[in-house]
């Protein structure tokens, strides 16, 4: 198995003065194990306006990294995810008893990666993504816990009003808030050479799908996510952004 991966997080243009942002990468280094399990990308966003976004986030994608691969190997994929997810949230629960991390809370996705298929998980609007290969438009796995999408899927408002909404930004499901968490499920096949992006909203909401797609379809991946990145730290940018991808082949 071959493979190329890249990740990178910023404060990008943000004012809150630090990164609430996460971001999560792992590697099996045995062969066995990276067969099995596959490559993890997560990315968290602690969410704004509640404090210690940055711990909620952190606290996050470090225990899913780590409960993930403890999980026995005849367990689904999707079912491994499903319950890495439930013992992150509850570790940013118990965080909540030290008092200055009351009532944190962070949107969460995740994917595991084989060369043919991709395992996508997400709580909030952080975002999962496919990007053909070559020259194949972004293609969004996961959908939005948000207000916007709701009036979208409801037929209230068109995608593109949602984008400039004022209301975009208030999520409905998050990783933190109560003692369960419901979890989207994704179990996407793909062709080897394509490539799975995760993204804060901070690139999304300054980065257009199309700019996604063809700035990855160029040169190495670690040079595509950083220019992403920078962009997102232009002149629409305004919030921290973080970016995961792989790219595998058989």
């Amino acid at each position: 198995m071959r493979f190329e991966t890249a990740s990178r997080t910023d404060i990008g243009r943000s004012g809150k003065g630090r990164n609430e942002d996460a971001v999560g990468l792992h590697i099996p280094t045995d062969a066995e194990v990276l067969e099995r399990y596959g490559i993890l990308l997560a990315v968290a966003d602690g969410v704004g306006g509640a404090p210690r976004g940055d711990e909620a986030s952190r606290i996050a994608v470090e225990t899913l990294l780590t409960t993930y691969y403890e999980a026995p190997a005849d367990i689904p994929i999707a079912q491994r995810l499903k319950d890495a997810f439930a013992k992150a949230n509850a570790a940013v629960v118990a965080a909540d008893d030290e008092p200055s991390y009351k009532y944190m809370c962070t949107t969460l996705v995740a994917a595991a990666v084989f060369p043919d298929r991709a395992v996508f998980a997400n709580v909030g609007d952080s975002r999962g993504y496919i990007i053909p290969s070559p020259a194949g438009a972004a293609r969004q796995v996961t959908v939005d816990h948000s207000e916007v999408q709701e009036m979208v899927q409801q037929g209230l408002i068109t995608p593109e009003q949602a984008e400039v909404a004022s209301n975009r930004n208030i999520i409905t499901r998050v990783v933190g808030s109560y003692s369960t968490v419901q979890v989207d499920l994704f179990d996407i096949r793909f062709a080897p050479g394509d490539t799975v992006l995760l993204c804060s909203d901070g690139l999304v909401t300054a980065v257009t799908d199309a700019e996604i797609a063809e700035i990855l379809q160029y040169g190495l991946l670690e040079a595509a996510v950083d220019r992403l990145v920078e962009l997102a730290k232009g002149p629409k940018g305004h919030d921290n952004v973080t970016v995961c991808a792989a790219r595998l082949f058989l």
